[in-house]
């Protein structure tokens, strides 16, 4: 152990045919621009598919191991009537190499953050507040290195607050806009259709 029970890439331990997930784990060789411990809801439930898949390989001896990939950053939470996601490379301090993309709504309660990088614009996280956005739409878009303009102009794909909801994914075009003398315009609107769609 160290700060938690210390894991390999199979999650397991330094004792054979042990594993630990969840809270308790601490990767040894984590991923790239992830941390050891990761205390976050989701990282446990991947954890516990990853060690189980891992077990029952060991138990059986029929299945190749399974390494643990938790894939690009996300995480969302509800304080009080305000939600929060984030998904993707979002610090406290923004990079040197990194550009932002902030509006805020006048009253206070809601927020978009988009993150790109500054030499080729390829969009790298979301930051959210009040306003919710779909996982897998973000998550490709990051995956993929998508530029942030092809982004703004499908901003609507990404919306998933609920039905009626006021919309401003224009409003973060028109700053875009304002800002670099561009002229984007919203080309994608929510849609389920236009959503499975980009994602298959």
């Amino acid at each position: 152990m160290n700060r938690g029970i210390l894991v390999d890439e199979y999650l397991q331990t330094n004792i054979p045919d042990v594993f630990a997930a969840g809270d308790c784990v601490e990767l040894r060789q984590p991923n790239a621009g992830r941390r050891a411990i990761e205390a976050i809801w989701y990282t446990g439930r991947m954890m516990g598919e990853t060690a189980a898949n891992n077990i029952l390989g060991a138990v059986s001896g029929a299945k190749s191991p399974v390494r643990y990939n938790p894939g690009i950053w996300f995480n969302s939470a509800k304080f009080f009537d305000i939600e929060y996601q984030v998904y993707g490379d979002i610090r406290a301090q923004l990079p040197e190499d990194q550009a932002t993309l902030y509006w805020e709504h006048p009253g206070g309660k809601k927020s978009i953050r988009l993150n790109y990088d500054k030499a080729s614009g390829r969009i790298l996280g979301f930051n959210l507040m009040g306003v919710r956005y779909r996982h897998e739409v973000c998550d490709k878009w990051i995956a993929r290195g998508t530029p942030v303009e092809e982004v703004l102009q499908q901003l609507g794909l990404a919306n998933f607050d609920p039905e009626f909801y006021p919309q401003h994914e224009s409003e973060l075009v028109a700053l875009y806009n304002r800002q670099t003398g561009k002229s984007l315009k919203l080309k994608q609107k929510r849609g389920l259709d236009a959503v499975l769609a980009f994602l298959r």
